[in-house]
């Protein structure tokens, strides 16, 4: 069963590498981040990768930990591919439900970042 429409809860926006709290608000995903997940992220991306892993604070996903790790992973190796295809100004998604807290509170991440900050981020791998 395929589940869409808008979903609004607190989360945060990594706005050129600055954390800023912010309103989550779902739309349809953007064109890069869909397809089939990628969750292998490579070496080179791990900055990238940790970055995006301390913003959502999935150290708190409890049982949800590896399916929100999951789920950035594939938006980390989504951004860096379109940024290497289509570079942008900024890339923006929002992850609705990345995990639930204890007590049963949906935690939504909502991903901002400028592509130049996405090119220093991976800027160990090889374009």
């Amino acid at each position: 069963m395929t589940r869409s429409g808008p979903c609004s809860l607190a989360g945060f926006a990594l706005v050129a590498g600055c954390l800023t709290p912010s309103q989550a608000v779902a739309d349809d995903l953007p064109a890069w981040l869909s397809g089939p997940p990628k969750t292998e992220v490579p070496r080179c991306l791990q900055p990238f990768f940790q970055t995006v892993k301390e913003t959502a604070e999935i150290d708190q996903a409890g049982s949800f930990h590896n399916l929100a790790e999951k789920r950035l992973a594939n938006l980390v190796n989504r951004a860096w591919e379109a940024r290497r295809s289509h570079p942008e100004e900024n890339y923006e998604a929002t992850l609705t439900f990345l995990y639930m807290k204890p007590g049963g509170a949906p935690r939504h991440f909502r991903f901002q970042m400028s592509g130049g900050e996405i090119d220093r981020l991976g800027s160990n791998c090889e374009n």
